[in-house]
């Protein structure tokens, strides 16, 4: 993982963001149909980070996009893709990971060409062992994604302890 040196406190604050909207994208990507869930945040800001969250195979995205993200302390574009078979690549299928990197790479070209994102501050967290695939992507693009975090589900479910402050040194 490639370090920083500065405190993301983009997650975590009393501040309340409002969600503008939820977009639903189905692409294909390597002959194969995916999708994914993208929230914007009100007001219309530009140059916000994107956050993509990858989720496990017991937890779909469109249940993660339901979870209150208005707790946010700084606005952001957050992005929910669907695994394959609601599940991704760990490593042990060759073919898998690729087809799950070329649809990540879509999705932050998609999202950074559409909406209004700071193309330097991409982060990716990986719920369970999506967070392998999130922390392979960003070894291989460091440049193009800042850093990769691993995630967990919330206890409380209402996402106000979902997100912590990660330190990047």
């Amino acid at each position: 993982m490639r370090f920083a040196g500065f405190v993301i406190a983009t997650f975590l604050s009393g501040c309340n963001l409002a969600v503008e909207a939820q977009h639903f994208f189905s692409i294909e990507s390597d002959s194969l149909p995916r999708s994914y869930l993208l929230e914007t945040p009100a007001p219309e800001v530009s140059n916000l980070p994107m956050v993509i969250l990858l989720h496990d195979s017991h937890i779909l995205p469109m249940a993660l996009a339901k979870l209150d993200w208005s707790q946010l302390s700084q606005p952001a574009l957050i992005v929910f893709p669907v695994g394959l078979r609601n599940q991704w690549a760990s490593g042990n299928h060759a073919d898998s990971l690729r087809w799950d990197e070329n649809f990540l790479l879509k999705i932050i070209f998609q999202v950074q060409q559409n909406f209004r994102t700071d193309i330097s501050r991409v982060f990716i967290l990986g719920m369970g062992n999506a967070f392998f695939l999130a922390e392979a992507f960003q070894r291989k693009h460091p440049a193009l994604v800042r850093a990769a975090a691993p995630w967990e589900y919330p206890t409380n479910h209402a996402g106000r302890s979902a997100l912590y402050t990660w330190k990047i040194e």
